[in-house]
């Protein structure tokens, strides 16, 4: 899906960056969370983040860090991409070019 970024030339603050891009769309953290019967404060203890801290990912007012997308995933038994990317075919390719356009418009 992302060939361009499996070379080796981008550091893991690029996947920061990338998380950043994903998040400016609608996640589906509440969709999933409530789904699973789960309140903030459950996924709180599960995962060792902060009631607000979730709440603010939910409502797309903060972006998670990479190792905090993955203990969220994992304390839902999800994916990352599960939580942060697009269904919608148009939207997925138009986050894709800006995908490829971010990453071509930055220094190696």
């Amino acid at each position: 899906m992302f060939d361009f970024l499996s070379i080796l030339y981008y550091p893991l603050d690029k996947s920061i960056v990338l998380l950043y891009i994903l998040n400016m769309q609608k996640n589906k953290l509440k969709e999933i969370r409530i789904k699973n019967k789960l309140t903030l404060k459950d996924l709180s203890r599960k995962t060792n983040l902060s009631t607000s801290y979730l709440s603010r990912i939910e409502n797309n007012e903060r972006i998670p860090r990479v190792y905090n997308a993955i203990r969220i995933a994992h304390a839902l038994n999800v994916s990352v991409e599960d939580i942060f990317f697009i269904d919608d075919k148009q939207e997925k390719k138009s986050f894709y070019e800006r995908i490829k356009k971010f990453f071509s418009n930055k220094e190696v």
